[in-house]
This record gives structure tokens, sequence and C-alpha cells, in this order.
């Protein structure tokens, strides 16, 4: 199992960390638009377990992915599986008793720093936000990896929360 270790920030100009990250040695990607649904399971609520299931759909691919409980108090790490699927799955879900529990869309700019993923995320109804994740499954290590970046890049206020639980909370959230 593969682990998440991730940072999320607010903040008010793309382009400005666009510009900042490409001074740090950023690589350039792709650029996709994301959209998320997320389910319910049937006999037990995810938010209360801090669990999530996701069905992404990114430029034709669709992405099915687990997300277990979080276990870090500053980062955003948690155990993640990922399914790439032929077609859409919400269909299957729907029909096992998983219930749509909220969309999340963005337009995303995906970058690599040595064994960091920064995400420069536009998110319909919340914003704009960065995600750094370090790729790999050794946990101190990413964080470390990811706090080296965000100091250098002057990042400080991490957001912990996922942009559905943002969404959610939102008063301009509609579902």
């Amino acid at each position: 199992m593969q682990l998440e270790i991730e940072s999320k920030i607010l903040v008010g100009s793309l382009k400005e960390v666009e510009k900042a990250i490409l001074e740090e040695g950023a690589v350039f990607q792709g650029e996709y638009t994301q959209e998320d649904v997320y389910y319910n399971h049937p006999s037990r609520d995810f938010t209360e377990t801090d669990e999530a299931l996701r069905v992404r759909k990114q430029n034709g691919t669709t992405i099915v992915t687990y997300k277990g409980k979080r276990f870090d108090r500053v980062t955003k790490t948690r155990s993640e599986i990922n399914l790439v699927v032929d077609g859409d799955a919400s269909g299957l879900f729907e029909v096992l008793g998983f219930r749509p529990a909220g969309r999340v869309k963005k337009r995303r700019k995906e970058y690599i720093i040595g064994e960091v993923k920064v995400c420069l995320d536009d998110v319909e109804g919340l914003g704009h936000y960065v995600e750094l994740e370090a790729l790999g499954t050794d946990y101190k290590l990413g964080k470390a990896k990811i706090f080296e970046i965000m100091k250098k890049i002057n990042f400080i206020d991490i957001e912990r929360k996922s942009y559905l639980e943002l969404l959610t909370d939102s008063s301009a959230y509609r579902r």
C-alpha cells in the first residue's frame, strides 16, 4: 500500500507560486481538468472514519482512489490505493449501495521538484491552492522533503482538510 504524504496551502496567486517553484528547478508535468465525485460507504460514514472513496475523471481517464485515515497531525498523510479503470465506475459503486457525498472540480498544473510533486490548483468554489506531495513510501523522508520546499518558497499555513471538506464547510458550496 502506498502512502500519500501531502501538504496543502491556500495562496492568493498561482502565478507567483509558479514563478517561485520554477526558480527552484520545478519541471512541468502537465495541466489537467479534474472532476472528482466522492462516495460514502453504505454501512459506515467516511466523514466519521476519516476515509475517502473517490472517482476522478481526468482528461478522459477514470481513476478510483481509496484513502485511509490520516495519521499525522501536521500533514495530510494517509494510505492510498489508486486504480485506473476502463469506463465510468460510478454506476458500480451506486449499485453496491455507495452514495455520492460531493463533487470537487479543479484545474491543475503539475510540476516536480526532486521527489516532490507540486500541484497548482484552481478549485471551483474555493480558490487557489498549492499541494505538495512526496513521491515514495518513506514517511519521515517525504515529510522532510515537503517542508524543505515549503521553507524555500516561504509557505507557512498548512491546510489539513480535503477540498471536499473545505467545500462542505464553505457557505458557497452547493451540491
